[in-house]
């Protein structure tokens, strides 16, 4: 059984890819960094890892907790980090959640594949760089994701993007200040 590190939020898109992988025969584990911004999710993101990895018997180790401001782009940063871990760990595979449906905005056309194969190749690391849920439809991986783990992931339940919040979930009760902050931010 190939060992694989995956980049783990606690939320739908890693959530989703650890479990595609683990069904396609990879021993999984979670590396997790609490990302801290103005809006401090940190701590209810860390919970929702720890939940979600107990649920589904996967080793979770915390990388460090980043403070970072709202306008800096996480994504890059992840990839670099997860390629330098494995790399360290000597780990053949490694893996983030990043689905690029929430970004298909006009002109903004990320290449999240070639970026990890870049920095792989910078880096040094000659494992193998899966994007196991890019493509993927919000409303499709929900529909993969057991019953029992939806109430503990860290994502609004909301089934698209192109719909508002679903105001239920854990997120958008956590969110709420903070979207209602920010409609008031851009209308001003």
């Amino acid at each position: 059984m190939m060992r694989i590190g995956v980049m783990f939020s606690g939320g739908l898109d890693s959530t989703t890819s650890a479990l595609r992988l683990r069904n396609k025969g990879y021993e999984v584990h979670l590396w997790h960094l609490t990302w801290c911004t103005a809006r401090n999710f940190g701590n209810d993101q860390l919970e929702a890892a720890k939940r979600v990895a107990n649920t589904l018997a996967m080793p979770l180790e915390i990388l460090g907790t980043l403070q970072a401001n709202a306008s800096m782009r996480w994504q890059p940063i992840l990839v670099a980090m997860g390629i330098e871990v494995a790399r360290r760990k000597r780990m053949p595979a490694v893996a983030w959640g990043l689905s690029g449906e929430n970004w298909g905005r006009p002109g903004h056309n990320d290449n999240w594949q070639e970026l990890a194969a870049v920095t792989a190749r910078l880096i040094g690391y000659t494992g193998e760089v899966l994007l196991p849920v890019w493509g993927t439809e919000r409303s499709v991986q929900w529909s993969e994701m057991p019953r029992e783990l939806q109430p503990l992931i860290w994502a609004c339940h909301n089934r698209s993007f192109s719909r508002a919040p679903c105001g239920r979930c854990r997120k958008c009760n956590s969110d709420a200040a903070h979207r209602i902050e920010e409609s008031q931010h851009a209308s001003a």
